[in-house]
């Protein structure tokens, strides 16, 4: 019989214990081959936490950590992982048990990356239901591509953070604006992400306003292609030729300003984005899509994306 699962609670990770939650984080990815933790939590492991916005909850059984999840009070969202070897033994259902108690909410949001069939069981099992559906779409580099094709009045420029970072942050809350998760990036968000081995100024678009342009003036940002290469660095690619052909290329955010919307500069700048990669021998390219955003679904399939992975956001109500 397995002994007690006990719960901890802390507003901030100390080195050791950011190191032991990482470690965590990759056993299970390692196992499911899907990380069960989204970049955007992970980077709150060592963030500061104003006003204790969101609770770490580690899971021991002994003196080993066997769980954790992370729960934000504010968005009435969380997200667990569970180590491989401690699954089905109750972690799960204690961590579930700590975030009703994090989350002083009637409804609590938690992904389910790869949607496993182990993920699916437990959120039958806490009476939980899928709310939301986010693709992985993915596409060979080596395939053809339209022509991107730019309106004049706009140029494209890398991005620069001495004069973009609060331009960017405001262009993208105005282009994310219902969207829960991007579109409340800060300053701070932003560069948490600048300071990450993989992060390229040279890979991260923007388009400029030289002219007016729908409701925007000249100097305005318009819009964005911001991608990212996983596995080896900007500076592993750059020292060895063959190290382009273990990574993999994403188009991790395009952003178009409302004020700039309808003429197709999200398609030119996706087709940036893409060109660029591909110009780093990159020779597969992922990209994440909400189901119900039937736009940008059609816009990527006629670029050539097809269906790859699921992630779906199950609803919890601690009270039935």
């Amino acid at each position: 019989m397995s002994s007690p699962v006990e719960c901890t609670a802390l507003a901030l990770l100390d080195s050791t214990m950011r190191g032991v939650v990482r470690a965590l984080v990759q056993r299970a990815t390692d196992h499911d081959a899907v990380a069960p933790i989204s970049e955007h939590q992970l980077l709150r492991l060592g963030a500061d936490n104003p006003a204790g916005r969101w609770q770490h909850l580690l899971a021991r059984r002994g003196e080993s950590v066997v769980g954790y999840a992370i729960a934000d009070r504010d968005a009435a969202e969380a997200e667990i992982v569970v180590d491989p070897d401690a699954r089905r033994t109750g972690v799960g259902a204690a961590l579930l048990r700590e975030i009703d108690r994090a989350v002083p909410s009637d409804v609590v949001r938690i992904w389910a990356h790869g949607n496993l069939e182990a993920a699916q069981a437990f959120a039958r099992s806490s009476g939980a239901s899928a709310e939301r559906t986010l693709w992985q779409l993915r596409r060979p580099l080596a395939a053809p591509l339209p022509p991107m094709t730019l309106p004049e009045q706009l140029a494209l420029r890398t991005f620069d953070a001495a004069r973009d970072e609060q331009a960017w942050v405001q262009l993208n809350a105005a282009a994310f604006a219902d969207h829960p998760e991007q579109g409340s990036w800060t300053v701070a968000d932003l560069r948490d992400r600048e300071r990450e081995e993989w992060f390229d100024a040279g890979g991260f678009l923007i388009a400029e306003t030289t002219a007016p342009y729908g409701d925007l003036q000249p100097g305005e940002l318009a819009g964005f292609h911001w991608t990212k290469i996983h596995g080896p660095t900007t500076a592993e690619l750059a020292a060895d030729p063959d190290a382009a052909s273990r990574a993999l290329g994403e188009v991790y955010v395009v952003g178009v300003s409302p004020r700039a919307q309808g003429g197709g500069l999200g398609k030119a700048l996706t087709i940036a984005g893409l060109e660029h990669l591909r110009g780093k021998r990159i020779p597969t390219v992922l990209l994440y899509v909400d189901d119900d955003n039937a736009p940008a679904m059609a816009l990527y399939r006629r670029l050539g994306f097809g269906e790859h992975a699921v992630d779906v956001q199950y609803r919890h109500s601690p009270h039935g």
